[in-house]
């Protein structure tokens, strides 16, 4: 329906944008056409649209650049949360219909169209797709609901979980409480059993893939990465990983993961459970610094520094758990997820509920708010190719110290220097 003449050029074409945006229902649209006042700027309309919350300001503001493509699917989109691995994940409710029954808040996870021109990416983002059928629904699983694509767009919509990563409180607030870590941690292993249940391992548990939401709930997120035990694997060893292809977050892999990303286990996701216990009561993963390949080699070899070193008022036991968890060997580790859900408890103590996060139509989220872990890479995954060190003509070099010329060339001055000398006091 085009707009009436008499309300200006730029008013006209904002309403046009707004009808093609199909974000309000017909007859709400055809009412807000009705009201405009002649004349109005589109920013005032846009405005009073943000007040009335018919729109909200990221809405209104890509509506008055002339974007309508806030649709996807049968999602209206709201705003941005953040950027995953493999692409942006935006607030987003589905469309209402004639009853007007106002739909769960729920999180968009899209995948750009230029990624999408990337085959791996793409391949991966469909995996992630397909592997939502198999996820079950769980109080401590924000699990996907739907998947789609529309025009080349591929999305999937998920649960929603508002609240902030244990990352993120670990880094604002400090190092949990043991009481607060254990029940945190009894959750994500309530949640990790519902995974394996069903064949799933997780193969990317960290800090930043865990929230906790304003109640105080864990809800474990993000299953870009994860594997289905029984599947038939890709050639291609760089959409899952495999040997000599490092699949994961390199702070709290699981040795055997390191080693080939996909001969995993339940177990190797509880390596990556006690590593994030680690670092959620001491404040630092379990191997700080270093490069990717250098933490490899850490978590195959080497032991972190004794939790109680650095936190002394953890218990004893709660300690010995934490160590247990993160065992080389992962038939020393527990036996299974729900196992440990029901040892941790014991340290559990009740959730402290804080204040609830806003999540109206209308509310701007602050970064507070993002569960999307802002540093996970770009191309869609921490993934490390293990090259053996060899030129182009294919035989090994050999990497000699950098300090080692130097050793040398004082070993020859001091040999000029005492030859100098037995001449001088010979006199020959």
């Amino acid at each position: 329906m085009a707009s009436p003449p008499d309300l200006g050029t730029k008013l006209g074409e904002f309403l046009d944008t707004l009808r093609r945006s199909e974000l309000l229902p017909t007859d709400r649209m055809d009412a807000i056409a009705r009201q405009a006042t002649p004349g109005e700027e589109p920013v005032q309309l846009a405005m009073r649209l943000v007040e009335t919350g018919d729109l909200t300001r990221f809405q209104a503001d890509k509506l008055l650049s002339g974007l309508s493509g806030l649709v996807i699917g049968n999602y209206r989109i709201l705003s941005p949360l953040g950027r995953g691995g493999m692409g942006v994940v935006y607030l987003a409710r589905e469309r209402q219909d004639s009853s007007n029954v106002v739909r769960p808040l729920i999180a968009l996870k899209v995948l750009p169209p230029r990624k999408a021109e990337v085959d791996r990416v793409r391949d991966r983002f469909l995996r992630e797709m397909a592997l939502g059928r198999f996820i079950r629904q769980h109080p401590n699983v924000a699990r996907p609901l739907d998947s789609g694509e529309q025009n080349g767009l591929l999305y999937i919509a998920m649960e929603y979980a508002p609240g902030r990563t244990v990352r993120e409180i670990v880094l604002q607030d400090g190092a949990l409480a043991a009481g607060d870590a254990a029940r945190i941690f009894s959750e994500v292993a309530d949640g990790l059993a519902s995974l394996h249940g069903v064949g799933l391992i997780h193969r990317d548990l960290k800090p930043g893939n865990i929230i906790v939401t304003p109640g105080g709930t864990a809800k474990l997120i993000d299953f870009g990465f994860a594997l289905h035990l029984g599947d038939e694997l890709p050639r291609d060893p760089a959409l899952v990983g495999g040997k000599g292809y490092i699949l994961g977050s390199m702070d709290y892999i699981a040795p055997e993961q390191a080693t080939d990303a996909t001969d995993v286990s339940p177990r190797s996701d509880l390596y990556a459970l006690g590593a994030s216990m680690y670092f959620s009561l001491s404040g630092c993963p379990p191997f700080p610094g270093g490069t990717a390949i250098q933490k490899i080699k850490w978590h195959r070899n080497d032991s972190p520094p004794p939790l109680r070193s650095i936190r002394p008022d953890v218990p004893v036991e709660l300690a010995a758990v934490v160590s247990k968890l993160m065992a080389k060997d992962p038939n020393e580790r527990f036996a299974s997820a729900a196992h440990v859900a029901t040892i941790l408890k014991q340290w559990a103590t009740p959730a402290a509920p804080i204040a609830t996060v806003k999540t109206s139509d209308n509310h701007e989220l602050s970064t507070d708010d993002l569960w999307v872990d802002a540093e996970a890479p770009d191309d869609g995954s921490t993934l490390e190719e293990m090259k053996p060190n060899r030129p182009a003509g294919g035989k090994p070099t050999v990497r000699l110290p950098v300090w080692l010329p130097y050793i040398l060339a004082a070993v020859v001055a001091l040999m000029f220097l005492m030859g100098f000398l037995v001449k001088r006091l010979t006199g020959t």
